[in-house]
């Protein structure tokens, strides 16, 4: 029989190997695949993830992440969502008309009247600058190429020497904005695309909602800069500003598709807004 002092000896060590013993025993209730089955499927119906379990290596136990967790984002953002296929299709087709008008006005010649960013008025005669005009402006300025533009021929041919510097910022970030006006809108047209023909919302369209919404907001924000643009080309700031818009003005006028640009990158911007909603409860 062990004597008093030798059990109180064994005692730590007794109890050094049970702490031991139980750690390990929940550490392998934790790794078991039926154990994260159930917590994953749980965490998935509530809306949680990154439900942690051990994983043995010899002797030893580490700590890993279910693939819930490497979800969570994706998961979080599409809980409680509900898809509204019907603006998501409004918004491709305000996206589809600003290219319709980039192309039919790089087709010159097709219903100019409609499709024209500017009109310069000269007397009774109207001459109708389509929205590709100061983009190929720009392609003779810089790179050389042999193309007729009515913007470069009364803007950018000569902007070394604009003496107002307002002026020159407007003649030359013009044919920026609006090319990147028209590659934005074909991007915004893919993603509805995208969005429209997929059968759920949890792979894609509203974890990337907020890019989705940026660019539409960037578009709205270049169209009104294209306003600015053509206001200040005309060459009478304000005196003139309601008769930009009325086809009054003694220069340079808003066409149809100015106003075309505007309405459609606002609209698309509000429907975008409006494309998904939350549940509620």
């Amino acid at each position: 029989m062990p004597k008093p002092q030798q059990q109180r000896e064994a005692s730590p060590q007794s109890f050094e190997r049970m702490a031991d013993m139980e750690r390990i025993a929940r550490a392998d209730y934790l790794s078991s695949p039926y154990y994260r089955a159930f917590i994953e499927a749980r965490a998935q119906s509530d809306g949680y993830g990154g439900i942690p379990y051990y994983t043995r290596s010899g002797n030893s136990y580490r700590q890993r992440s279910s693939g819930t967790a490497k979800k969570r984002g994706t998961f979080a953002a599409v809980q409680g969502y509900r898809r509204r296929k019907g603006f998501i299709a409004l918004t491709l087709i305000f996206m589809l008309v600003i290219i319709a008008i980039a192309v039919l006005g790089y087709i010159s010649g097709i219903v100019p009247e409609y499709i024209s960013l500017f009109v310069k008025a000269e007397g009774s005669d109207l001459e109708h600058i389509s929205i590709v005009d100061p983009v190929m402006g720009a392609l003779k300025k810089f790179a050389g190429m042999e193309t007729e533009s009515v913007f470069y021929t009364e803007a950018l041919e000569n902007v070394e020497n604009e003496s107002n510097l307002a002026t020159k910022i407007a003649y030359y970030a013009l044919p920026v904005v609006i090319a990147l006006s028209v590659i934005f809108a074909l991007i915004i047209l893919i993603m509805a695309f995208a969005a429209l023909c997929k059968r759920g919302i949890n792979k894609g369209y509203v974890a990337r909602k907020t890019k989705y919404g940026f660019l539409c907001l960037l578009l709205f924000l270049f169209s009104l800069f294209t306003v600015v643009c053509g206001i200040v080309w005309n060459g009478k700031g304000l005196t003139e500003i309601t008769g930009f818009f009325m086809s009054q003005a003694s220069y340079i006028n808003a066409g149809y598709g100015l106003f075309g640009l505007v309405g459609c990158s606002l609209l698309g911007m509000i429907f975008n807004w409006c494309s998904y909603s939350k549940v509620k409860g």
